[in-house]
């Protein structure tokens, strides 16, 4: 389903039955899901966003700002002069896959060269593939809500430079030369239009309409292929699959209008019951 609508299938039913979801169970359950799912190039479909949306000062979401909704009903934060609409699209629709357990869409979020390597590197050092990486992704984000959820604002910002002697996008491709390669970021700059430097939130309702901060503060690196294509490019380390395999699990993902990569800091998944733009996080670092 295109819809962003919480799904009524077996990942969910499963989770009904019991007050706390279990988090090996539910990746399993989305590994059973997916299990026949292929990989897909086929380029997002991009739609036009609804008129911008200013709440009033005293309104409960008025210290968020402006928004713009999607055809899903996600409400989108983003200043149009810095970002285009499609890479919200993109972002959005990458965490609509794992709302959805949609292995394809996810990978028609993907930057194809980037999941290739990750999926090289996974396979090689960890025994662990791109579908096994989604499952835990999707039952990483499930595990904040207890269960299903529905996407509900995405915010995107231009972030800081952490870095005062190189910029970020330069600094995020250097720690993994060994996996990419010594001249991936140059290659990258060479083969897309433009490379975005972002730092996202994500808030999402569970099944019961309760909303929850999902992903705070994350670093994320967005490339647009040319302008009907964009993708996001992501790295993350799964705290909770390396307390129980200790070991690492490092994945990625492009989005389709952009590409985006998150700092080592931003690795554990996020507690915090915050507002969109509330103050520093854990964070939750994303396949």
């Amino acid at each position: 389903s295109e819809g962003s609508e919480i799904s009524d299938n077996s990942a969910e039913n499963s989770v009904e039955e019991s007050t706390q979801m279990d988090f090996d169970s539910y990746q399993e359950i989305v590994m059973k899901d997916i299990e026949s799912a292929e990989r897909s190039d086929e380029p997002l479909e991009f739609t036009e966003l609804g008129d911008e949306i200013t709440p009033a000062a005293d309104d409960k979401d008025g210290d968020l700002g402006s928004y713009r909704e999607s055809a899903y009903g996600t409400k989108l934060y983003f200043n149009e002069d810095e970002f285009p609409s499609e890479l919200m699209q993109t972002l959005e629709q990458y965490f609509i896959s794992f709302s959805e357990n949609d292995y394809t869409k996810y990978t028609r979020c993907t930057y194809p060269d980037y999941l290739d390597k990750m999926d090289e590197y996974l396979k090689k050092e960890l025994q662990y593939d791109t579908k096994t990486s989604f499952a835990t992704q999707c039952s990483n984000l499930a595990t904040t809500t207890n269960g299903k959820f529905k996407i509900s604002r995405l915010k995107l910002d231009t972030p800081q430079q952490y870095q005062e002697d190189k910029d970020n996008l330069e600094a995020y491709f250097e720690n993994f030369k060994d996996m990419l390669g010594e001249d991936y970021y140059e290659q990258l700059k060479k083969d897309t239009d433009k490379i975005y430097d972002g730092e996202f939130y994500v808030m999402a309702e569970d099944r019961m309409g309760k909303e929850s901060l999902l992903v705070a503060h994350m670093k994320s690196f967005l490339l647009k292929k040319t302008e009907d294509i964009m993708y996001l490019v992501n790295r993350r380390i799964n705290m909770k699959a390396m307390l129980k395999k200790a070991a690492a699990v490092v994945s990625a993902a492009v989005l389709c209008a952009a590409a985006v990569g998150c700092s080592n800091k931003d690795t554990e998944s996020s507690k915090s019951e915050s507002n969109l733009v509330g103050g520093p996080s854990d964070g939750m670092s994303l396949d």
